[in-house]
């Protein structure tokens, strides 16, 4: 007879055993019989489902399955609990490390200023050296002058001095008088290069300006005649007038002449070089493009597109072309100008690499700590990009709000140094205005005299529809025509149309 054995002592049992002799371990249902019948059969998942199940570890030790069960869960819990604790401290290592490597760029910075710093102090100190050098040399030449001096007071009255002491203290007047000549020459040298630059800056803008001056003089006077004797001629013309487009045609005439009189403004020499607009007709009108260096006066009332029209030159410029340039806005935060710009059809991805988009948040950190106005600290910020980056063209959006944040009154001449400060950065700006055509012109800083070059948007009412329009009212070194053209965006892109026949009604 074969032999079976307990699943939970091991000991030996018969093969119709019902239970253990040894522990009671129960190793079947009896069978019973039904009262209609065999009763049902009893099977091994039955049996499990309704009690505990044990597992043999070794010879002498048994676990049941919830037991089990309960063993893996807890130490399941346990190491869930152990990677949380591991992923909080590998979060706080990180975050040290985040420290660490903030720290160690503030190092290098505080490093890179100490260098600077130790080499202005060794140039300071061998200047100093060699002034030392000098007044020593002058120095020994009082003395010399002195101990002659005493010498000769010493001398009783009556006494004559010798052929030798004459010739010394003329040898030494003469040492002394050329030590003097000397330093003299050497204040002269330093003060004339101190100056030199400022004054040489000071008479070249002041020829400028009376240069301009006579100039806008001139086109004034003529300009005025010109308007008084349109206006004669119209009042003539007009009892004779019948058709309105005649009278529409003499309009646009007359404003054509005024536009060439004040909108191409002092004329210069080209270098060569342009910046496309990337808007075909607008291209065709500026005779390629923009001149490189120019400050460009980007104007219209709210709604005429002027942010969009700069940030589309900038996007394509960079995206086509790889010219960099660095887009400035004090009004609009990041997130906003970029959900707008995508609408247009700009995306970031084109331009990311060459193009620098920056708003007042981002101003804030990187100047966290500056000294001055935020005027001051917004020039100093635009140096710093330039020098890192080296950017081509910049817009400035807005020039009001830039104004605004200077601490006191933004006059004429702060304009025209700003203006200037743009020119030596060698790079080509488009300044955003909101004052209207008619602003510009009246207004006391002379933001359109002072720029090289003017976009000008317009929003006109005719009847019950609204439009744009645009037009070049002025552009140094450039033939442009100054007429008003249509101004639409038609999906892709801008679209310039047919010069407007009528441009005033």
């Amino acid at each position: 007879m074969s032999r079976f054995e307990c699943p939970r002592c091991g000991a030996g049992v018969r093969p119709n055993d019902i239970q253990c002799g040894r522990c009671g371990e129960v190793l079947r249902e009896k069978e019973a019989q039904g009262e209609y019948g065999e009763a049902p059969k009893i099977t091994l998942e039955s049996v499990f489902s309704q009690r505990e199940t044990s597992v043999r570890l070794n010879d002498s030790e048994y676990v049941t399955v919830s037991r089990m069960r309960k063993l893996l869960e807890r130490r399941e819990q346990d190491l869930l609990r152990r990677e949380k604790e591991l992923n909080d401290r590998e979060n706080e290592l990180l975050g040290s490390l985040e420290e660490i490597e903030n720290d160690t760029l503030a190092l290098e910075k505080t490093m890179e200023q100490l260098q600077n710093e130790e080499a202005s102090l060794t140039e300071k100190e061998k200047a100093l050296r060699e002034r030392e050098c000098d007044l020593e040399q002058i120095s020994n030449t009082l003395s010399q002058w002195k101990q002659v001096m005493t010498r000769f007071d010493m001398v009783k009255e009556g006494d004559e001095l010798t052929p030798g002491d004459l010739e010394k203290l003329l040898q030494i007047q003469e040492n002394f008088q050329q030590v003097l000549d000397k330093e003299r020459d050497r204040l002269k040298l330093e003060l004339k290069e101190a100056l030199s630059d400022e004054m040489e800056n000071l008479a070249l803008k002041e020829e400028q300006f009376r240069v301009t001056e006579s100039e806008l003089m001139k086109k004034t006077i003529e300009l005025r005649n010109m308007i008084r004797d349109r206006a004669l001629e119209g009042q003539r013309k007009e009892e004779d007038l019948s058709d309105q487009k005649q009278i529409d045609e003499l309009k646009q005439e007359a404003f054509s002449e005024i536009d060439k009189q004040i909108g191409i403004g002092i004329q210069g020499e080209v270098n060569g070089e342009l910046i496309p607009t990337h808007i075909e007709r607008l291209d065709r009108i500026l005779k390629g493009g923009i001149p490189r260096g120019h400050v460009i006066l980007v104007n219209g009332s709210v709604g005429s597109m002027k942010s969009s029209l700069a940030y589309h030159i900038l996007h394509h410029c960079a995206a086509k072309q790889g010219i960099r340039g660095m887009y400035f806005s004090l009004e609009q935060n990041r997130a906003s100008i970029l959900r707008q710009m995508e609408r247009l059809g700009l995306s970031r991805d084109e331009s990311r690499e060459n193009l620098i988009l920056v708003d007042m948040v981002d101003l804030r950190k990187a100047m966290a700590g500056e000294e001055g106005d935020w005027r001051s600290i917004l020039m100093r910020y635009v140096e710093n990009v330039k020098k890192a980056k080296d950017f081509d063209i910049f817009v400035l959006d807005s020039l009001e709000s830039f104004k605004a944040m200077s601490e006191f009154v933004f006059s004429r001449e702060d304009l025209a140094e700003l203006f200037e400060w743009f020119r030596d950065m060698e790079i080509t700006t488009f300044l955003v205005s909101e004052k209207s055509p008619q602003e510009l012109l009246e207004s006391s800083q002379g933001e359109l005299y002072l720029s090289d070059g003017a976009i000008e948007l317009l929003m006109h009412e005719n009847r019950d529809k609204v439009q744009r329009w645009i037009r070049i009212p002025k552009m140094r070194s450039v033939d442009i025509d100054p007429r008003y053209f249509s101004f639409l965006f038609d999906g892709r892109t801008f679209q310039l149309h047919l010069p407007l026949a009528s441009t005033f009604e």
